[in-house]
């Protein structure tokens, strides 16, 4: 009877173990702050089977906290704060833990086949999960902790993913794998649909909602329904702070890229025009290469970017073919460089004509609605086209500065375009930026600009040029009529006519460089490269290097030869207003001039050094062909000389 009672105890005492490593409590194992493990009461209990007893209850007690996380987001399947990710992480959690529950079933079996074992024999069992529990608690509790959601728990799940315990790392990639399927399955819906599968904000793309859509609640529809789905789409953005650090920005906005012009495609029906997108077999490839990877025991960043390269470059192509062949991408660049690159002289030499006297005064609340009539009737007055592309540039005028200068119209002039769907993509919607406000900031580096932020640079450069040369020639006017009018006045005013001369010479040749030397050649060869590719980021590339290479050889991108360029350009149309009314010229005036002309000997022969250093640093084909047009009679290097000789 002792012995049978004994036996009773022993395997009474072996379940207690197993329930503890089950996460339940009982007589022999209590649980509080510290976790589970023997009550302290209970007695006949040697020391060393209390430390083996309290560290199998240690496994037990990891196992429940483990049990309880997967629970709390697996059974509250409507919880609103819990997302995919998790969701994801709690069910790889639970099947990791799968080979711990079996063991404890083999355990039970085994105690009720031989009440003698002892408890080492439970030890043994479980010793592979004394090092893998803990691991695991770690992640759950820095994820809990930190409040890691969506995205982010692919991060945390990266970090520990390289252990030296094959038992863990074999752990961590497998709930790596369960994660990254719902990484792929958004991936998917994006790749395909354009569509964010992504309730919870836990996708590192999300829509960029305007500051005025935030403030009155707008969504995607309204956006679309107030813009008939053509010049207001939808934007999205990476927020790279939900951006697993093993993925790269490049792999990102490759990805971001291929979803917008998805959703592009998905677009037209709703603008109205005959529908395009990816065809089945496209679509089953991309779903049949997504699976593959989601299969992977290991996520290979290579193979992933591989993938999305070739979707990216699948969907270029039909972008490509959306743009040149449906949408005349050609025709709108050749608008752009007649309208904000002055290709259509004659219009802008009769808008400089009617609108000059309205803009070099201050501007004013009324200028803007002004100007704006003053451009169109210029329009109509030099072409008898309608008014289909006419309509979709519009002057307006930048707001005043803080510093107090009054500038005046033309200082705050710039143009704005209004882009048709589906080009908006190509030329980055942020359009318009109004970040040069006025000619003083035209050497500002512009390397962050967008597509029409540089096309308003150029616009202000090209059109203070264009002024500059009007100016002068109505200068010159001046000077024919006095000198045939007046011919006792002419040793009067040889200066001036000097001056006028040597201003008209620099103009003339900047204005015959900027348009034929830069803009014609740069465009020729925009073109051919448009003509020749395929592929949509060809064409982007294209289009951004024409634009940055038009701001390097027109000097806006060098501070100094901005800044003395626009010292005289200014100065061209100082001495034209002091030259206006020809034979009233006052002795005041001629020493105006003189001081003039000193200043503008000075800056032209600066701006003739710092030319011809960077070609002699630099060895550029457009700087050499501006210096020989400007010092084709060695005026200017003779010049440079002899101030060297008498330094």
């Amino acid at each position: 009877r002792i012995v049978a009672v004994a036996d009773c105890k022993i395997q009474t005492m072996l379940h207690e173990v197993i329930l503890a490593l089950s996460g339940f409590t009982g007589d022999v194992f209590v649980e509080d702050q510290s976790g589970i493990h023997v009550a302290s009461e209970f007695p006949c209990i040697h020391a060393g089977e209390k430390a083996v007893l309290n560290k199998l209850a240690r496994i037990g007690f990891l196992y429940k906290r483990l049990k309880s996380f997967i629970e709390l987001h697996l059974t509250s399947l409507a919880k609103q704060g819990t997302g995919l990710y998790l969701k994801a992480l709690s069910s790889g959690l639970n099947t990791v833990l799968t080979p711990y529950r079996d063991t404890l079933l083999q355990a039970e079996q085994d105690v009720l086949k031989d009440p003698y074992l002892p408890v080492t024999h439970l030890q043994h069992l479980l010793e592979p999960f004394q090092l893998l529990l803990p691991a695991l608690d770690t992640i759950v509790h820095e994820i809990v902790q930190q409040q890691v959601c969506g995205c982010g728990v692919l991060h945390v799940l990266h970090q520990h993913s390289v252990s030296g315990n094959p038992a863990i790392q074999d752990a961590v990639q497998r709930l790596l794998q369960t994660c990254h399927g719902v990484l792929y399955r958004q991936l998917a819906a994006w790749f395909l649909h354009g569509s964010l599968m992504d309730r919870h904000d836990e996708f590192f793309i999300r829509k960029e909602v305007s500051d005025e859509q935030a403030a009155i609640g707008m969504d995607e529809e309204d956006t679309r329904t107030n813009t008939g789905g053509k010049s207001r789409i939808q934007r999205f953005v990476v927020v790279y702070d939900l951006l697993p650090s093993y993925l790269p920005q490049r792999v990102a906005e490759k990805m971001l890229f291929v979803g917008e012009a998805v959703q592009l495609f998905s677009t037209r029906k709703v603008a109205g025009v005959r529908q395009r997108t990816l065809s089945q077999a496209e679509e089953s490839s991309i779903l049949s290469h997504l699976a593959a990877l989601e299969q992977q025991p290991t996520f290979n960043l290579m193979q992933l970017e591989s993938v999305v390269d070739d979707i990216k470059s699948t969907v270029s192509q039909h972008l490509w073919q959306l743009l040149m062949e449906e949408s005349d991408l050609l025709g709108q660049l050749q608008t752009l460089k007649s309208y904000f690159l002055l290709g259509r002289g004659e219009l802008f030499l009769m808008f400089i004509e009617l609108a000059d006297n309205l803009l070099k005064e201050p501007a004013n609340d009324n200028t803007e609605h002004d100007v704006n009539l003053v451009f169109k009737q210029a329009f109509h007055k030099v072409t008898s086209d309608g008014d289909d592309i006419f309509r979709h540039f519009h002057l307006s005028i930048a707001p005043k500065q803080d510093n107090g200068d009054r500038l005046c119209g033309w200082d705050r002039l710039s143009l704005e375009y209004t882009v048709d769907w589906p080009l908006h993509i190509l030329f980055t919607p942020r359009v318009l930026e109004k970040c040069i406000s006025t000619t003083h900031q035209l050497s500002a580096l512009v390397a962050m600009f967008s597509v029409f932020s540089r096309f308003v640079m150029l616009f202000k450069f090209f059109l203070i040029v264009k002024r500059a040369q009007l100016a002068l020639q109505d200068a010159w006017v001046q000077q024919m009529v006095t000198k045939r009018a007046f011919e006792c006045e002419q040793p009067r005013l040889a200066a001036l006519w000097r001056l006028r001369y040597q201003m008209s010479f620099l103009v003339n040749n900047l204005q015959y460089y900027l348009q034929v030397d830069v803009l014609e050649s740069q465009y020729s060869v925009l073109v051919a490269k448009m003509k020749s590719s395929r592929d949509f980021e060809e064409s982007r590339v294209a289009l951004d290097t024409f634009l940055a290479t038009v701001l390097a050889q027109s000097f806006l991108l060098v501070r100094p030869v901005a800044h003395c360029l626009e010292k005289i350009l200014n100065m061209c149309l100082q001495f034209s207003a002091l030259t206006a009314y020809g034979i009233q010229v006052t002795d005041r005036d001629l020493t105006e001039a003189e001081r003039m002309s000193t200043a503008f000997d000075r800056h032209a022969s600066l701006l003739f050094k710092i030319l011809s250093s960077a070609q002699t640093h630099q060895g550029s084909a457009h700087l050499a062909q501006l210096l020989l047009r400007l010092d084709y009679n060695h005026y200017y290097s003779e010049s440079m000389a002899l101030s060297k000789g008498s330094a």
